[in-house]
């Protein structure tokens, strides 16, 4: 790669760009995107300095720097590429864990406890904030579980739903935490919430008078994807949620009781 200009020649100042943007690269590498932007720069300055050389005639030196610049930056971009997909899977479960060791520090907040509960039980399907309510998540998790067996045709997505259940003589709020379903297509996401509505007022029904307050919210590592605010309807009967909606301040009047 290195090179020394002969009498009358000038280096070529986009081979040495090139060169550098390529070295940059080695320590971007498991940065993801920063990697591909340095390395496609390494590629476009090589193939400007080796073009400009060529036409110089002689006047240009460097084309040593600009090659390596070209073949390197290349190879890296494709090193990056295939890097890509799990760079973001380990960012998913960095994002994952960060959120639950995050939460801790917010403790005083009911819904807080009640999240980090959610997201540090995977699998758990009785979890509440008394004994008939942990029995109550469990009621939803097991509905919910089959009724998303049933969906996905048989693939067992048991160990992949965790229920929180909050609960008082006037109202009752069900958490659902499904890690991976923010992977879910649109209308695989629509079903589950729907499935889960209507599990939610199934099980809320047995112990909670009829037209008190029920929310059922859904969230995967990153934030709630649903949330659904309506009544308890009569037994054996279904009704719509009056409300759905992404806004975790409607969660707030469930736990309220908590506070304190």
């Amino acid at each position: 790669m290195s090179e020394t200009a002969t009498i009358g020649q000038l280096p070529s100042i986009a081979a040495s760009v090139s060169v550098t943007f390529a070295v940059m690269t080695v320590f971007l590498i498991f940065l993801g995107p920063a990697a591909i932007v340095t390395a496609f720069l390494a590629i476009i300055f090589g193939f400007y300095a080796k073009s400009n050389i060529r036409k110089s005639e002689g006047r240009l030196s460097g084309s040593g720097k600009a090659s390596f610049g070209f073949w390197f930056g290349g190879l890296f971009l494709v090193l990056s590429l295939l890097l890509l997909p799990a760079m973001r899977m380990q960012s998913v479960v960095a994002k994952g864990w960060w959120k639950s060791v995050q939460v801790p520090a917010s403790m005083g907040t009911p819904i807080a406890a009640a999240e980090h509960s959610l997201m540090t039980t995977e699998g758990s399907g009785e979890l509440g904030n008394s004994i008939q309510a942990s029995g109550m998540s469990g009621g939803l998790k097991g509905e919910l579980s089959d009724a998303l067996n049933a969906y996905f045709d048989g693939v067992e997505q048991d160990q992949r739903v965790t229920v929180y259940c909050r609960k008082d003589d006037e109202s009752c709020c069900f958490l659902v935490y499904i890690p991976d379903l923010g992977s879910f297509d649109n209308a695989a996401k629509d079903a589950v919430s729907h499935l889960a509505w209507d599990s939610a007022q199934r099980v809320s029904a047995k112990l909670q008078t009829q037209g008190s307050k029920l929310a059922v919210a859904i969230r995967d590592v990153y934030r709630y994807r649903s949330i659904q605010v309506g009544e308890v309807p009569a037994r054996r009967s279904q009704s719509d949620p009056g409300l759905t909606t992404v806004d975790e301040t409607m969660l707030e009047p469930f736990f309220q009781d908590d506070e304190g």
